[in-house]
Parts: structure tokens; C-alpha cells; sequence
């Protein structure tokens, strides 16, 4: 009956436990892992790359507001 198929599978099989996926499906199960991977490190990238823009963003308006209060300062203080 099972006569071509491997002992360890037979006990598999008998266990209960699905057959091991063909060659073909187990490339491409490698494949989709690889692009899912891929796909999470993209997206991990974007986000770093936007956060690091955010806060540039943030410090140079900082800097602004810091170059505007000392040039009021200076003006009111220069003025009186």
C-alpha cells in the first residue's frame, strides 16, 4: 500500500501529520518568506526615514523660534 513511500513518512502519515509540501511548494513558500521579510524592512525603513525627517523638522523649527525670540529680545532690549 505505502510501498514507495519513505518509512519516517509512513509513521507521519500514521501519526496523523500532514504530508511534507513538494520541492516546487516549499520554493515557494521560501520565496513569499523572502518577501515578507523584504516587505517588514521597507516598511521599517520608511518609518525610521519619516521620524528622522519629524524630528529634523522639529529641531530646525526649534532653532527658528529660538532665532526669532532672540532677535525680539535683542530689538526690544536694543529699543528701550
Amino acid at each position: 500500500m505505502h510501498s514507495h513511500i519513505n518509512p519516517v513518512c509512513l509513521q507521519a502519515e500514521e501519526a496523523g501529520l500532514p504530508p511534507l509540501p513538494d520541492a516546487a511548494d516549499l520554493g515557494d513558500m521560501k520565496l513569499r518568506m523572502a518577501e515578507s521579510v523584504l516587505t517588514t524592512l521597507a516598511g521599517e525603513e520608511a518609518t525610521g526615514a519619516a521620524r528622522l525627517t519629524t524630528e529634523l523638522d522639529d529641531n530646525l523649527g526649534e532653532e527658528e523660534r529660538r532665532q526669532i525670540c532672540d532677535k525680539t529680545r535683542e530689538h526690544i532690549v536694543g529699543g528701550t
